[in-house]
């Protein structure tokens, strides 16, 4: 569903992050989710919820930044 709308670059470094930030990032920026709701859904405080975005975030970036070919 998502992937198939996805560029393979950005899909590739949504691959890279850990499933918690992968989840985090698709449920607040994706499904558009408050913190709150996916605290509830993945059992865990708010403020884990922002701090897990804020890195999934940068970790994104940081992927998506790099050039062609390039592995670290």
């Amino acid at each position: 569903f998502i992937e198939e709308t996805m560029s393979e670059p950005l899909q590739k470094a949504l691959n890279g992050l850990s499933v918690d930030f992968r989840r985090t990032l698709i449920l607040v920026d994706v499904q558009e989710l408050s913190y709150e709701e996916v605290a509830g859904l993945m059992c865990c405080p708010v403020g884990t919820v922002r701090s897990r975005l804020h890195r999934a975030r940068e970790a994104l970036r940081k992927a998506l930044q790099k050039p062609a070919g390039a592995e670290h």
